[in-house]
């Protein structure tokens, strides 16, 4: 079409990689089935600078599910992120990367409806050198 801009390219055989760790680290009961604690999660991605600007990604946080009494399934987290943009991008972005800090609360409402509010900081938002962004949210999860 004439309208595509020239500057956005399309490749084939683009490839990428990301490992994914998830651990309980502590259990409020010793049986197998139960699922209340404390876990940590731990996330790295790769995608060639050739043809992605976003080359490096990592993320690692915390969550805690079954803190309050008597809301078992709702879990309470602390995550990180990080982008990092490639050498070759230099000239599109003016910070090396972006990051985010995330706070959440995945309220259960219903066996099959969640409900997750979350505080997010992040710092240099498109990576460039804008201020700093604070975003609140809401995330509604039902399951049909």
């Amino acid at each position: 079409s004439d309208d595509a801009d020239d500057s956005e390219k399309l490749y084939r055989d683009d490839t990428g990689y990301y490992l994914s760790f998830d651990q309980m680290v502590y259990k409020e009961n010793s049986q197998h089935q139960d699922t209340q604690g404390l876990g940590m999660f731990f996330r790295y991605g790769y995608a060639p600078s050739k043809t992605n600007d976003l080359t490096n990604f990592v993320s690692a946080g915390v969550q805690y599910q079954g803190l309050l009494e008597g809301r078992d399934d709702d879990v309470l987290g602390f995550g990180f992120a990080r982008g990092f943009f490639s050498e070759l991008s230099k000239e599109t972005y003016t910070q090396d990367g972006e990051t985010v800090y995330e706070i959440y609360y995945n309220a259960q409402l219903l066996p099959y409806a969640n409900i997750t509010p979350s505080l997010q900081y992040i710092t240099h938002p498109g990576g460039v050198s804008t201020p700093n962004a604070v975003v609140l949210a809401v995330r509604v999860h039902i399951v049909f």
